[in-house]
């Protein structure tokens, strides 16, 4: 099995950029703090200082990105990747002309440290798993180029904490603490539908990504959280840790899912399923394979970020309609309305909600 991706790639800084700039990092260090500064902690125990006023946000990655869309788009310093049509329409347009940076989290992550100082961030938001690696990266990132890299946790369980603390930190409590409620309402949602499924009536599904179908990610990986909270079973029982993990057909088919979801970034895995080397599984025999929903970004993976928590509805409804009486087109309207300022009509939700991936 080949690892693919981890929380932070390798950051691009060549031996002589800064040759000759003498302490540039701590000058950009102290411009952007200045006298007004306060201290904060970050989710990852961190404590550092960052100005009171915080206005240009650089977000390593398209987790973070999400949530800068969820609170204020006017604090966004850029885009990590060209906005698709599909993204573009749920945001005023005066946004889809921000610079694109590029990501430095992830397998796509290209931006160098000269070209993001150009920017002159004030802080740097990563948004990620919790652990040594997250701090490690982060400490040495910050000291690198002298700006404050604040972590905050990406996990569905605390969704809600992320959403207060990027308030706190924003100034945007006003909004975030109703992102959060809805967060917190959601889980508490979900344990309940899911505590009343039996062990023996849980259904055994395999989180499909990559071109061919073959990327996945197991029990505890945050790219499959989703799949633990709605209550399946993950098909998938090897151990990894960091990012999704290649896999064989014949290992698929060994495992022979239930159901298939399907989570792919701007795209779809137009033709595979209908291929002969996935003609046996029992998923794709009884049409249970799901393409996510992903505007304007994905419902379950790629990225791993807050609109999972609409994901987590959807995919608990999709798998155990018995169970679940949650009206999804209604959902649909109220999530988008809330997190996303647009409304949503019944025809929108309605393609929304096809997610077949055989038809």
């Amino acid at each position: 099995m080949k690892k693919l991706s981890s929380l932070f790639l390798v950051f691009i800084i060549t031996s002589t950029l800064f040759i000759g700039c003498g302490n540039t990092s701590n000058t950009n260090e102290s411009e952007n703090v200045k006298s007004t500064g306060k201290t904060i902690t970050d989710m990852a125990g961190r404590t550092m200082e960052v100005p009171s006023e915080i206005n240009k946000v650089y977000c390593s990655g398209q987790p973070a990105i999400v949530m800068m869309h969820n609170i204020n788009l006017d604090k966004l310093l850029g885009w990590c990747f060209e906005l698709k049509d599909y993204e573009k329409k749920y945001m005023d347009p005066k946004y889809q002309d921000l610079p694109v940076i590029g990501a430095m989290q992830g397998k796509n992550g290209t931006v160098s440290k000269e070209e993001l100082l150009s920017y002159n961030p004030q802080i740097i938001l990563s948004m990620g798993t919790i652990g040594d690696s997250a701090v490690s990266d982060a400490d040495k990132l910050s000291q690198d180029i002298g700006v404050p890299v604040v972590v905050v946790d990406s996990s569905l369980q605390n969704l809600d904490k992320s959403y207060e603390f990027l308030g706190s930190l924003l100034d945007e409590k006003e909004v975030t603490d109703e992102l959060a409620q809805y967060c917190k309402n959601t889980m508490d949602q979900l344990r309940e539908i899911t505590s009343k499924i039996p062990e023996d009536k849980k259904v055994r599904v395999y989180y499909a990504g990559g071109e061919k179908g073959l990327e996945t990610a197991p029990i505890g990986n945050w790219h499959a959280e989703l799949l633990d909270y709605a209550g399946a079973k993950n098909v998938v029982d090897f151990k990894a840790a960091g990012g999704r993990s290649e896999v064989s057909m014949e290992q698929v088919i060994t495992w022979n899912p239930d159901v298939v979801v399907e989570a792919i970034y701007d795209n779809h895995l137009d033709g595979v399923f209908n291929s002969k080397e996935w003609e046996g599984i029992s998923a794709v025999q009884n049409n249970k394979v799901y393409s996510a929903p992903d505007e304007p970004y994905n419902w379950v993976d790629t990225p791993p970020s807050s609109n999972r928590i609409i994901g987590l509805k959807w995919l608990v409804t999709t798998l155990y309609p018995e169970y679940s009486e949650i009206d999804m087109k209604k959902e649909i309207k109220e999530y988008y309305k809330l997190f996303y300022k647009v409304d949503i009509d019944d025809a929108a939700a309605e393609e929304l909600l096809n997610t077949k991936a055989i038809q």
